[in-house]
């Protein structure tokens, strides 16, 4: 398989909704990012920002997220349980019952925000 390789890019902004892509995204900039829908599985998001980037129905299975930046991410319905995420930064970022983390990662603890209310991706502005 070929791999993209996007490290230390700045990719704010950046709309890769309903794409399937394996890539390097190391020390990336994708604050604001749209990945709805996204197979992002056995990528590297490594020292990634990802700050209020919308990740709903994401899949990043097999994915290392160490030391990655969700605040404020929408990470409803998301599928990172098999993610690596040690260090990651999950404060303010909102989840629902659909999201899916490693076995035994207290969201909650991490500062991210559950949303009861709503099951589908929200519209985006």
């Amino acid at each position: 398989g070929h791999e993209l390789n996007l490290a230390d890019q700045d990719l704010t902004g950046l709309d890769i909704s309903n794409t399937r892509i394996v890539a390097k995204l190391s020390r990336a900039t994708q604050n604001s990012a749209i990945l709805e829908n996204a197979n992002l599985r056995r990528s590297t998001l490594t020292d990634t920002s990802l700050i209020d980037a919308h990740l709903c129905n994401a899949q990043l299975l097999s994915t290392d997220l160490d030391n990655a930046n969700f605040q404020r991410a929408d990470l409803r319905g998301a599928d990172l349980s098999s993610a690596t995420i040690d260090g990651t930064n999950f404060q303010g970022a909102i989840y629902n019952a659909d999201t899916q983390f490693p076995e035994g990662f207290d969201l909650a603890a991490a500062g991210a925000v559950f949303d009861e209310a709503s099951a589908d991706c929200p519209p985006l502005e």
